[in-house]
């Protein structure tokens, strides 16, 4: 008790005077002794006393209970009333002051040191309680959790501001209610009301059950969530009230069902892939399979789980496993690399691999891959090859065929054609009329003869390649053409017009061919009127699509597709002789050079002759 100051309000000097020596004697410092009550509010504001001794009835406008009331509310200053009168009215209107005592006048000392103890100490469990509930007060506030607490009949008592959210209900409005009012839980599937976890609790006497259900709230929104309930016991162990726990699951449900549905989706994918998809462990041994690995391996889920990927590959791509298997130890993404396995029955199947780590806490623990069939795809590879190699082969010998040919061809002509000019130089007009014709005819046919080999001898020549395709600028390609047809050009008095033409990778020698033959024969087939030719360019996606348009004779729609097979020339009438071999190696050019040729046109209308060409990168092309 030494050291509690102790203020004295008392408006009789006499009683004052005997209370300050009483609680000297009792060893408590007082501050101050006062007769009215706005004197005791600067005195305790001033010197803040553990405790006021205050006369119930004082002089002025603030009496003892007023004061008490104050000296609470602005310095919880705990009071005891000192009154001589103890009606009722007094006493129940000094209630409202929440006194922590009263002293009877006249007292003696041992009643006010008790009443003094008494009231000091009430004071502090009261602070220390404040504390406790501020501290409570603040937890629940700030819990993640909806908290409700009801007493022993479910009403409710305490709403934490997450329960207000959930529910919906604000806790002013909750307080005093029934439970059952602001938490409504439904079963999930059959929407069928659920026993409250808390009324469980007030049957059983025990903690609840965690229970999942749908929480209806005010505003007649719906959540799924999760409840238990514990008892809140008094000293002899009976239940006075629950606190009843409960949070929002509705996200974490959609996060699961959304889960679920994608590992159900993956296990679709894995089980129904065309594709072998299996795992292995960091030794080479199968884990889960699919059933496309059943039927490519030909060996039962079972037989595979527990063999090594190494025992089903063929001798010479077992290093291949063992390096597949290596580089997933290490984390590695891999492939694809091509990998020959030995199935249960039947010949090797070739399968493409791309497999990757599977890592657990950033280390793998296994190896995940993917094996696509590819065996038809090898072998296809492999005859194209050989296909490929066959006919670079033939045309070799299809070229050289044709140089010896038209070296042992040309030989005897040009003799013949050197003695029959010899005599039609020596005997021109010597013999008859006949005799000139027939030397004639036999010079123009010597000729058409020795034109032919050569045409042959081009045509072989296109089918069986040329130079490297390189960076060619058309532009340059066609002036060169249109210097070879100057003389042409001049005697048919044809107009020949271009637009700009791109660089394109190609055979230079061949692109030029290409381009003379097509305007030739537009000079060739022209019609009455003086050939007008133009030639123009367009990049249509990846490739260039070039087009020699004339006003010539046109050709009927049924020689469209006939014109570019070899011996069949065009029907363009008398005059206009050809071997049919010109189209033919324009298109063969064409497709040399990985494009292709047609033609659009009309009989009497002209004709538009177009070829493509790849598009090259940007820097080879301009256009």
């Amino acid at each position: 008790m030494a050291g509690f100051q102790i203020l004295v309000v008392e408006d009789e000097r006499i009683i004052a005077k005997d209370i300050q020596n009483r609680l000297k004697r009792l060893g408590y410092f007082v501050p101050g002794v006062v007769a009215s009550g706005e004197e005791g509010l600067k005195a305790a504001e001033m010197t803040h006393p553990d405790l006021a001794l205050i006369d119930i009835r004082l002089k002025g406008d603030l009496d003892g209970i007023e004061l008490a009331q104050q000296l609470r509310d602005r310095f919880e200053i705990p009071s005891v009333f000192l009154t001589a009168y103890a009606d009722g009215p007094t006493v129940e209107r000094a209630k409202k002051a929440e006194p922590f005592g009263y002293l009877v006048k006249p007292f003696d000392e041992r009643e006010l040191q008790t009443t003094i103890e008494t009231a000091l100490y009430n004071h502090r469990v009261g602070v220390k309680l404040r504390e406790s509930e501020q501290w409570l007060a603040a937890t629940l506030r700030c819990i993640g959790e909806g908290l409700i607490v009801t007493d022993e009949k479910g009403l409710v008592r305490l709403v934490n501001p997450v329960a207000e959210a959930l529910t919906g209900c604000e806790g002013r409005n909750a307080l005093g209610k029934e439970l059952k009012e602001v938490f409504k839980l439904l079963e999930e599937t059959t929407r069928t009301p659920m026993e409250n976890p808390a009324a469980q609790v007030v049957r059983t006497g025990q903690q609840s059950e965690r229970v999942a259900g749908v929480l209806v709230s005010k505003p007649g929104a719906e959540r799924l969530v999760q409840a238990n309930a514990s008892p809140i016991r008094n000293p002899e162990g009976s239940v006075v009230g629950v606190v009843l726990a409960f949070w929002d699951i509705t996200g974490q449900q959609r996060t699961h069902e959304a889960l679920r549905a994608s590992e159900e989706r993956y296990r679709d994918l894995f089980e129904n892939a065309n594709d072998m998809v299996f795992s292995l462990d960091l030794q080479g041994r199968f884990l889960p399979v699919n059933k496309a690995a059943e039927r490519i391996t030909g060996y039962a889920r079972e037989e595979l789980l527990g063999m090594n990927l190494a025992d089903l590959a063929a001798s010479a791509h077992r290093d291949r496993v063992h390096q597949l298997v290596g580089e997933g130890i290490q984390d590695y993404s891999r492939g694809p690399i091509e990998l020959e396995i030995l199935p249960k029955h039947g010949d090797g199947r070739v399968l493409e691999v791309n497999s990757r780590s599977q890592l657990r806490q950033g280390r793998p623990e296994a190896i995940q891959a993917i094996g696509r069939d590819i065996t038809e795809r090898t072998q296809s590879q492999r005859r194209l090859a050989e296909q490929a190699q066959e006919l670079a082969r033939s045309n070799a010998e299809l070229e050289q065929f044709a140089h010896i040919v038209s070296h042992d061809l040309q030989e005897p002509l040009r003799t013949v054609a050197n003695n029959i000019e010899l005599l039609a130089t020596r005997y021109h007009g010597k013999l008859d009329l006949d005799a000139d014709d027939f030397i004639g005819n036999a010079l123009d046919g010597i000729n058409r003869m020795m034109r032919l080999i050569r045409d042959l001898l081009a045509c072989a020549s296109g089918s069986a390649g040329g130079r490297d395709f390189r960076p060619t600028d058309c532009e340059t390609v066609l002036e060169g053409v249109l210097g070879d047809l100057r003389t042409s050009l001049r005697s048919s008095g044809a107009t020949l017009t271009h637009d700009p033409l791109p660089s394109v990778a190609a055979d230079a020698t061949q692109l030029s061919q290409l381009f003379q033959n097509l305007i030739s024969n537009a000079i060739k087939f022209a019609g009455a009127s003086a050939p007008r030719i133009h030639v123009s360019c367009e990049r249509q996606a990846q490739e260039w699509v070039f087009s020699v348009r004339d006003n010539g004779l046109g050709i009927e729609p049924q020689d469209r597709q006939r014109i570019f097979m070899l011996f069949e020339p065009t029907q363009a009438g008398p005059g206009h002789p050809g071997a049919g071999i010109g189209l033919p190696i324009c298109k063969r050019i064409a497709e040399r050079h990985g494009g292709r040729i047609w033609v659009e046109s009309q009989a009497g209308e002209g004709s538009t002759f177009y070829f493509t060409i790849p598009a090259g990168s940007s820097h080879q092309d301009r256009g």
